[in-house]
């Protein structure tokens, strides 16, 4: 049986987290904060924030790590990410999802219990 790896980029307007899904586990691989200097544009945030999330995917890319990517992002954080989308990860993505700030937010960046999180009794 072949190794499949899905990653899993959850992205709000200032920090991100990228997941991997691999034969039916989940694990963070990495949680990442927007590096942006304080006088930069907001827009410009946005499209430097962009920059730096698609430098992480092509990091997993190069290296072989993920057979496939989901891009699960706020609609202005997705249209940037979108406009500065490497071919590499544009071959591997499996879906783009346009999410809520608020659900985005609401996604753990960081691991949990499966009992924390409310999916095992």
């Amino acid at each position: 049986m072949s190794k499949s790896s899905i990653w899993v980029l959850i992205a709000g307007d200032n920090d991100a987290a990228i997941w991997t899904s691999e034969n039916g586990a989940s694990h963070l691989l990495r949680v990442i904060k927007q590096e942006a200097a304080p006088e930069t544009s907001p827009d410009n945030k946005c499209l430097d924030f962009a920059w730096q999330l698609m430098g992480e995917l092509s990091r997993g890319a190069a290296e072989g790590a993920c057979d496939g990517v989901i891009i699960i992002a706020s609609k202005t954080m997705l249209e940037a990410v979108k406009r500065v989308m490497p071919p590499e990860i544009h071959r591997l993505l499996v879906a783009e999802i346009s999410g809520a700030p608020e659900t985005i937010s609401a996604i753990p960046t960081e691991p949990v219990s499966m009992v924390a999180w409310g999916t095992l009794q």
